[in-house]
């Protein structure tokens, strides 16, 4: 009945014409009036026109809600804590494979001579 009430006060007014169907004969007058006023297409889409309209409201009011609770510095740290402590080992652990893959990589590179290393001797004066 939420999410859709045009739609289930539909479905039981016709309910309701199709279990009384005598009684509304016998009050013709004011039931056919009723019923095409209420079956006309112009209320049928004011009814809906409405429903879309409160809808949106509805959901720019949560939205503005929900940016104006972002704006908190309290919300903010709130939400980036934790998520620093839940991402920081996976940090941490991305270093440690992105420093042990340069470390085999330089070594490849020493080995194929592609990198080359060698050790000089310098003379350095000593100040005392």
């Amino acid at each position: 009945m939420v999410t859709n009430p045009i739609e289930k006060s539909w479905d039981k007014i016709q309910q309701f014409i199709d279990k009384n169907a005598t009684t509304i004969a016998e009050d013709a007058d004011i039931s056919v009036g009723f019923l095409q006023e209420l079956s006309d297409l112009e209320l049928w889409d004011s009814l809906m026109g409405e429903r879309e309209k409160i809808n949106m409201s509805v959901c720019q009011t949560l939205f503005e809600n929900i940016q104006s609770q972002f704006q908190k510095p309290g919300f903010q740290a709130a939400i980036l804590l934790p998520l620093f402590l839940l991402l920081s080992p996976i940090i941490r652990l991305l270093l440690y494979l992105l420093s042990s893959a340069t470390t085999i990589l330089i070594q490849v590179f020493i080995k194929t001579r592609i990198y080359r290393k060698r050790i000089v001797m310098r003379e350095v004066e000593e100040w005392y």
